[in-house]
């Protein structure tokens, strides 16, 4: 390289932080193959393609089943269910469905509402 060119391949990325100095097509190897990450069909190496991989970059995580943005890895909770503690000594399990849960959350105070002025009424 150049030693008085700061980014010898000219791709944006200075030498120092290149992965690839002299490659202006890459600048990053997130997996350390010696594979730069725009020619590399797995980024983390973890066999998944990152087509279908919804972690492309972290090697433990390639999965989110429920969606909630955790990985099926590090999720202890998969069913899209929340899980709610009562405090109850009950045989409920205390779980509720995520979109009941946030329908209490938004119109449950207005219930209220309106319970207590119908009641002043009478």
């Amino acid at each position: 390289g150049d030693n008085g060119d700061p980014d010898d391949d000219n791709d944006g990325t200075p030498d120092v932080s290149d992965a690839f100095p002299l490659d202006p097509s890459e600048s990053l190897d997130t997996d350390g193959d010696r594979m730069g990450n725009n020619a590399d069909p797995d980024d983390d190496n973890d066999g998944v393609l990152d087509t279908i991989d919804v972690f492309p970059l972290d090697p433990t995580e390639w999965e989110d089943s429920d969606g909630d943005g955790i990985g099926d890895n590090a999720d202890n909770n998969n069913t899209g269910v929340v899980t709610v503690d009562t405090g109850s000594k009950s045989s409920s399990s205390g779980a509720f469905d995520l979109p009941m849960l946030l329908a209490l959350m938004l119109f449950g105070p207005l219930l209220i509402t309106r319970r207590l002025i119908s009641s002043r009424k009478k």
